[in-house]
């Protein structure tokens, strides 16, 4: 299974379900909201690596000794746009699916947008 280089902001909250007294219908929920974070995550992560890939493969073939143009850094961005995305929609939902009160004990060291760079 591939890996994300960044935490799924629903695990964040399904980490703490059981101290927050999350319905198993809510665990449910937020199970399925991060498998489908995490499909879209792992499409357009595949989709900048591919990317990136080519980009390589044009450098190598040219000669020219630059990886990237305006045009290639500006669709790496444009994905990277997309991911951070996602991200927000998946946190922004996965918390939607919790009370006031259980948003008020919720537990979160670093919620901080990842940078989703290449590694």
């Amino acid at each position: 299974m591939t890996a994300l280089r960044f935490e799924s902001p629903v695990q964040t909250i399904l980490a703490q379900a059981d101290a927050l007294g999350v319905t198993s219908d809510v665990r449910r929920k937020l199970e399925l909201a991060d498998i489908d974070f995490r499909s879209e995550a792992v499409r357009l992560l595949s989709q900048r690596q591919l990317l990136e890939l080519n980009l390589k493969r044009t450098k190598s073939e040219s000669g020219s000794g630059l990886t990237f143009t305006a045009e290639s850094l500006a669709a790496v961005d444009a994905i990277t746009a997309k991911l951070r995305q996602a991200w927000l929609r998946a946190s922004e939902e996965a918390r939607s699916m919790l009370s006031a009160d259980q948003l008020a004990r919720l537990r979160v060291e670093a919620d901080i947008l990842p940078s989703f760079e290449s590694g």
